[in-house]
């Protein structure tokens, strides 16, 4: 078991590094290859004379060729962990990364206590009672959670539930609450509406398919021999079904966590004003600051495949048969 859990890591760190090289080409291509702004002209100003345009150039490296500055760039990331400095604002990338990853961090860890302790126990509650009226209120309300765009999910609760905003109970932290808070308690409780927002979308998924793969699970003979023991059905579905049921989940869970870095993340921190890295790379984005852009997406890659691994080691823990599989998806035999 050791020897396949060494080799689920051994592939990750590989797949790591595969991912690294060919994000970090595609967003390099887009802004040094790709027609767009003269990052150049825009660090010296709008008053500017060409020589002066082209002192700012070569200071940024910027007239070496393309190639040049990719291998570059990559050298001082692997030898030097170095992510260079933003053409915007002349600071250190990694400082600004290190400056906004706790506040991203407590947002999504938030989120998935939303979405995972709510769309599981949401889940198993209704496979075990499908058909019944919490089944379909849950299901109902699941349809409506996934439909629904995030950022409309987030201008809703800020109508609903913001502070300041004219909303209908005035009960939370609003738009950029988290720029004035003062202490920790008052930066997490700022933090309530965006983590809420942010876990409603993926908790309504979990819901559905943690039902669907319960309610699977109910009708397998090891369930049918449990109830012939004559086990209470509250005991049946939490310690049997749901046991079973939940790895495939777990698995989920840890792709989901990286890749929200990409997605939803990024329209929470601008709806509500959080200063985390979606914020960092859409100021990135919208100054054409490519040192920065990079270094988010880089950091945003090793999190998709931290998160991977430590779900594949936690579903070999749950399932050893996970770890003692083939390739097939058969156990090997000694």
């Amino acid at each position: 078991m050791l020897r396949r859990l060494a080799g689920i890591v051994a592939g990750r760190l590989l797949w790591a590094l595969f991912l690294i090289v060919a994000v970090s080409v595609l967003v390099f291509v887009i802004f040094n290859v790709l027609p767009g702004g003269d990052i150049a002209a825009q660090r010296a100003g709008p008053h500017a004379s060409p020589a002066d345009v082209e002192a700012v150039r070569h200071g940024l490296g910027l007239d070496r060729p393309v190639a040049v500055q990719y291998l570059i760039w990559m050298r001082d990331l692997f030898v030097h962990q170095d992510l260079g400095f933003s053409h915007y604002s002349d600071a250190e990338v990694g400082a600004l990364i290190l400056d906004r990853l706790p506040v991203t961090l407590m947002l999504m860890a938030g989120a998935a206590i939303v979405w995972l302790i709510g769309g599981l126990i949401a889940g198993v509650a209704a496979s075990g009672r499908r058909g019944g009226a919490l089944d379909r209120a849950l299901g109902g309300a699941s349809l409506v959670a996934i439909s629904a765009p995030v950022f409309w999910l987030g201008y809703m609760a800020m109508l609903g539930f913001a502070a300041g905003s004219g909303a209908l109970i005035p009960v939370l932290p609003g738009v950029g609450a988290y720029l004035d808070a003062e202490g920790w308690f008052e930066h997490l409780t700022a933090l309530i509406l965006p983590c809420l927002v942010l876990g409603v979308s993926l908790a309504a998924i979990y819901f559905r398919l943690t039902r669907a793969i319960v309610g699977e699970q109910m009708e397998s003979g090891y369930v049918a021999a449990a109830r012939a023991r004559g086990l209470p059905p509250r005991t049946v579905l939490w310690r049997h079904a749901a046991r079973t049921g939940i790895v495939p989940i777990v698995g989920l869970a840890g792709i989901d966590m990286g890749m929200i870095l990409a997605g939803n993340l990024v329209i929470v921190e601008t709806v509500f004003n959080v200063p985390g890295l979606g914020r960092l790379l859409t100021d990135g984005v919208s100054h054409s600051d490519a040192p920065v852009v990079q270094g988010v997406v880089i950091v945003s890659c090793l999190a998709v495949v931290v998160t991977m691994l430590v779900a594949d080691l936690l579903c070999a823990f749950l399932d050893p048969r996970l770890a003692l599989a083939d390739g097939s998806g058969r156990e090997s035999r000694p």
